[in-house]
């Protein structure tokens, strides 16, 4: 009596894309055990369209990333760092290709995350709570200028995307109500931002194609997160390219073909018809991508110019220390006294 064990496990996923899974028990007398879970070892690895991996820079492997993001001609990678908690410390990183130095870029604020490059390849924009909330910010990579601010936004901006022809800026924000939705501005040109995808879903992981007709988006409609695409820039139409969930949706240079991880933990391409109509073909299979890090909330993952080799964040589970389990002791009493009640 009175030793009765009630187990829960909880899946929590931050905004990060990250997932915590907590293991514990707590008896009824107030003993709670739980297991620590140290964080996984991210490295950055070239990952062919066969699934051949390379390392990135064998002789200076890049880890801890959660973000990825190649310049326009491939000659550098933005990277993005997170820090475990109690730290929560997030910042971007440069890399010149293909084994040139690391150099850090952002030096203000505790979160700064999801670089995007400009469509001239000479400035990054990104999300950074350098200000009040998480806005946009863009800074030239060439160390000439200061950040400055792209877009401050009554509610917090969780992603930011320029299509190539650098008129809208492309972007979404954090959960309101129960939701996350896209949005869409000309800097410049209007006042404020309009929702561009605004329903009862989560919309995120905006990617406007290369000749700015299509956006394509992951949303959780129907249950399932899957890619979808819509019209842009009015977002009329809409039609759901994915048969078996999706995350992450890239499109190749040319805009002839749609990638994105499915449900299946597949790395996947669709082609698209060039024409005024959107048409798309069937999914074909790449590679896997259970080693990798994939991400409801962002891409995560990169492809170069010519759409045939990934930049993807593998997963060294190998890397990670032994859970610990840890014992507390009148937890009902601490809790207590932290609450105040």
């Amino acid at each position: 009596p009175g030793q009765a064990v009630l187990v829960r496990q909880s899946l929590l996923l931050d905004e990060l894309g990250e997932a915590f899974r907590a293991d514990l028990a707590l008896s009824a007398t107030g003993r709670l055990i739980y297991t620590s879970r140290p964080e996984p070892i991210f490295e950055v690895v070239w990952v062919d369209r066969n699934g051949t991996e390379t390392p990135l820079d064998p002789a200076d492997p890049v880890r801890g990333i959660r973000y990825v993001s190649l310049s326009p001609d491939g000659s550098r990678l933005a990277m993005s760092t997170w820090t475990a908690p109690p730290r929560d410390d997030g910042q971007i990183w440069i890399k010149d290709l293909p084994r040139g130095p690391l150099a850090r870029f952002t030096f203000e604020g505790d979160v700064n995350f999801r670089p995007e490059w400009m469509p001239d390849g000479q400035s990054l924009t990104f999300i950074s709570d350098r200000g009040e909330n998480r806005d946009v910010w863009v800074k030239p990579t060439d160390g000439s200028g200061e950040a400055r601010l792209l877009l401050d936004d009554v509610a917090v901006i969780d992603e930011a995307h320029i299509p190539l022809d650098g008129q809208w800026l492309v972007y979404r924000r954090g959960m309101q109500d129960g939701e996350r939705d896209i949005y869409a501005i000309r800097p410049g040109v209007d006042r404020s931002g309009t929702p561009l995808i605004d329903t009862s879903f989560d919309e995120v992981a905006p990617a406007v194609s290369p000749h700015g007709r299509w956006i394509a988006y992951t949303s959780d409609e129907g249950g399932q997160a899957n890619i979808y695409v819509r019209s842009f820039p009015d977002a009329d139409a809409q039609w759901r390219v994915s048969t078996n969930g999706g995350t992450g949706p890239i499109w190749t240079r040319g805009g002839r073909e749609l990638l994105y991880a499915n449900g299946a933990d597949s790395m996947v391409v669709v082609e698209i018809d060039a024409g005024e109509e959107f048409e798309f073909g069937e999914e074909k299979v790449l590679f896997s991508t259970d080693p990798y890090r994939t991400d409801f909330f962002h891409q995560s993952y990169d492809v170069t110019a010519d759409g045939q080799i990934f930049v993807m964040i593998r997963i060294d589970e190998a890397g990670r220390a032994s859970n610990e389990l840890i014992v507390v002791e009148n937890w009902f009493e601490e809790l207590r006294e932290k609450v105040g009640k």
